[in-house]
């Protein structure tokens, strides 16, 4: 943010403990890291990289194809960073910030609804824990919904 004239707080929005820079914005940062840790185990992989650079070897490396995991692995990582910038920016704008549960609950419901809208997805057999985890989801969101319905008719 410095390199491009940027005059405001220079440091993590989240933590104030660190230069922002794009590895402790999306990685370092522990509120980050939380997240993005998180939302890959979700996708069935297990020590995910930390830094910008090892993030993109790693996508090199492990992502390719249409399999289901890869295609999780994928969305997840776009949206984290989505999420994790928006949140940078409402907290930089004073709007109301979300939580760690909120963020990993919306990146999850996102990458549910675009999986299960695509058709070019490869489902194998070694691909059911992650078909179990779609459909938790979905029962974690359906459930989640109709209780808001059910308060919204009590009040």
């Amino acid at each position: 943010m410095c390199a491009w004239g940027y005059a405001g707080p220079y440091n993590c929005l989240s933590c104030y403990g660190c230069m922002e820079s794009c590895d402790h914005l999306f990685f370092h940062c522990g509120f980050s890291r939380r997240i993005w840790y998180s939302v890959i185990l979700d996708c069935g992989f297990s020590n995910p990289p930390f830094d910008w650079d090892s993030v993109v070897v790693w996508c090199v490396a492990k992502l390719k194809g249409k399999s289901l995991k890869v295609c999780l692995a994928k969305l997840c990582l776009g949206a984290c960073i989505y999420h994790l910038w928006r949140q940078r920016n409402a907290l930089l704008h004073g709007n109301c910030p979300r939580s760690e549960e909120a963020i990993v609950s919306q990146i999850r419901w996102e990458v549910r609804s675009r999986i299960l809208a695509r058709r070019s997805v490869q489902i194998d057999d070694k691909d059911r824990p992650l078909i179990n985890f779609v459909a938790a989801c979905s029962v974690v969101f359906l459930v989640a919904g109709l209780g808001l319905c059910i308060q919204y008719l009590l009040e």
